[in-house]
């Protein structure tokens, strides 16, 4: 055998048996990158369970003192959100408790506090530490998974690495935020806001377009979860007012002027009342 025919017969074991060898195993499969926090996770560590609190009733008085701060993440990665993101979304949610008559004050916690006191326990003691009634905890969840296309071939030449998009990527974002009875450890409500994309990019281009989809992403779901957020901050107030068996209000001695969410507190039960005695 000549030394063509040898060279032809490589090419064609090359081809048969896939590019895989060439590329690694995960040329057509696929890769997962990601960064995640989670509620359950920091106020139930170790695989601990959840008591049961359905019968708890929350005791709020009101105006709530509201503790604001992300849940410490599990894993560090160039995915989730950087610092500056993080403040950019705090001071966003924040926003949105500003103004509302059940909300005296609402505390940025730096995110160091909950990574050094984790359980309900933990979340306790930061509660105090701070002297607030509930903690609105924001956590997420990011996911990128990339494979390679079929015009990934292309990348064994050197132009083809910069021309040809023979990698798609998804990636997939969550961000939640929760408002937790201190006390109790019930929740009092959420807020969810989800974002997913895809795209094709070039191999040298992969991993500045993978950044820029994560903070994109990231942006998007957040703006998603405020908007929600002030639906659920309105359905709250409703059902502060309608529905005292399952929150139990009342006010702070010396809390200033009675605003219209304590008179409707009032005219409820008194309408209560009326109905059980005719």
């Amino acid at each position: 055998m000549n030394r063509v025919t040898t060279f032809l017969a490589a090419i064609a074991v090359i081809t048969t048996t896939g590019c895989s060898t060439w590329f690694g195993d995960n040329l057509y499969g696929q890769r997962r990158a990601g960064s995640s926090t989670s509620l359950v996770g920091y106020l139930y560590p170790e695989g601990e369970i959840p008591p049961d609190v359905t019968e708890s009733v929350p005791h709020l008085q009101l105006p709530l003192k509201v503790g604001l701060a992300f849940v410490p993440a599990r894993n560090q990665s160039y995915l989730g959100p950087s610092a500056s993101d993080r403040l950019q979304i705090l001071e966003g949610v924040r926003a949105q408790f500003e103004g509302l008559d059940y909300v005296d004050a609402i505390t940025v916690i730096p995110e160091t506090y909950l990574r050094g006191a984790q359980g309900v326990s933990g979340m306790q003691q930061v509660a105090r530490v701070f002297d607030v009634d509930a903690m609105a905890l924001i956590s997420y969840d990011q996911v990128t998974t990339t494979s390679e296309n079929a015009q990934s071939i292309l990348y064994w030449t050197i132009v083809g690495a910069y021309v040809i998009e023979g990698t798609d990527h998804d990636t997939r974002t969550f961000v939640d935020l929760a408002v937790i009875d201190v006390a109790t450890s019930k929740l009092l409500l959420r807020a969810p806001g989800f974002d997913e994309r895809r795209g094709d990019v070039t191999l040298i281009r992969q991993d500045a377009s993978l950044r820029r989809n994560s903070g994109s992403a990231l942006k998007l779901a957040s703006e998603r979860m405020q908007s929600n957020l002030a639906v659920e901050l309105v359905a709250f107030e409703e059902r502060l007012k309608s529905e005292p068996e399952d929150v139990k209000v009342s006010w702070r001695s010396g809390g200033g002027a009675i605003g219209w969410l304590s008179l409707a507190l009032v005219s409820a039960l008194l309408m209560r009342r009326r109905r059980s005695l005719a």
